[in-house]
């Protein structure tokens, strides 16, 4: 599971996982933006999605092509 935690004048989503080699962490200006972004990487790790980042709060994601 993900922490969101306050960070300055932001919002940081931690996502610390084993053998998780993506990005570890993102700061957003709203709380939701944070848990959007963390939701959408821990679903990319349980199944066969990539999650792409467009701008704050817009995610793409795509099922890998095996």
């Amino acid at each position: 599971m993900a922490t969101i935690r306050r960070s300055g004048s932001g919002w940081q989503a931690l996502i610390r996982k084993k053998k998780y080699q993506g990005k570890t962490s993102k700061t957003f200006s709203s709380k939701a933006a944070a848990k959007l972004w963390a939701n959408a990487v821990e679903s990319s790790l349980t199944g066969s999605l990539a999650v792409e980042f467009i701008s704050e709060g817009e995610f793409i994601t795509k099922k890998d092509s095996d």
